[in-house]
């Protein structure tokens, strides 16, 4: 070990030097401290951006998934409620008083096919029945009754529904 000896006093500007070189160190170093405290200021904005953005992505996560689930059930609901028409068309379609009225639907025919072409269409169109309306366009070729008595008008009163013209569904 050196022993401690006394160091030659140093010269003015060595010594002016020496500090203006520490305080130059030390202005860059508060320089980089401020560079790394803009940085991680930044960065801790970034990480709240995307927090709010995974949040947000979350959140539309389950609203797509509630809508799909949604949708499925609006599809099962609607697949049930064709099978339950296809049923009921059926049904009425095999019942005896619709075999019955057959030969009456097949005489009347042809004169509400001359009533229908002489209505415009804004007449019947705007009457017709929503659930024979439904069935038809739902089915396509299911025919209830023909496509221009389905036009007329519904009754307004409940008792020309048992007159012996084709009638709808109530």
């Amino acid at each position: 070990m050196k022993p401690n000896l006394p160091r030659p006093p140093r010269s003015r500007k060595s010594a002016e030097t020496e500090r203006r070189q520490l305080s130059q160190q030390q202005a860059a170093f508060s320089r980089q401290q401020e560079q790394q405290a803009a940085v991680e200021a930044g960065l801790r904005a970034a990480q709240q951006r995307l927090q709010e953005e995974v949040a947000r992505l979350q959140q539309a996560e389950k609203n797509y998934i509630r809508r799909e689930s949604d949708i499925s059930l609006e599809g099962r609901r609607q697949h049930l409620e064709a099978a339950n028409l296809r049923r009921l068309v059926t049904e009425l379609q095999s019942s005896l008083s619709w075999k019955i009225t057959a030969p009456l639907r097949f005489l009347t025919k042809p004169l509400f096919q001359l009533l229908g072409r002489r209505r415009s269409p804004a007449n019947y169109s705007a009457g017709a029945h929503p659930a024979i309306a439904s069935v038809s366009k739902q089915e396509g070729t299911v025919d209830i009754i023909s496509a221009e008595s389905a036009r007329l008008p519904v009754p307004s009163t409940p008792s020309c529904r048992n007159c012996a013209a084709p009638s709808r569904l109530p």
